[in-house]
């Protein structure tokens, strides 16, 4: 459930973060975190509860 969660709460805020690529200034240091942390996290799924993973992208 916890990995359901974090992969929706991905595929939510991405499009967010794409927007605000181009804004720069203190804005581009918050993006690049955010997406970096966004990153971690599906990596951590996917190497660690592929079958969870897996559920995921067959619901999805």
């Amino acid at each position: 459930v916890k990995d359901t969660m974090r992969l929706l709460g991905v595929m939510k805020s991405l499009p967010i973060l794409a927007s605000r690529i181009g804004v720069g200034g203190a804005t581009s240091g918050w993006l690049i975190q955010e997406f970096t942390a966004q990153l971690l996290a599906v990596s951590k799924i996917v190497l660690h509860r592929r079958s969870n993973m897996a559920a995921f992208l067959e619901t999805h």
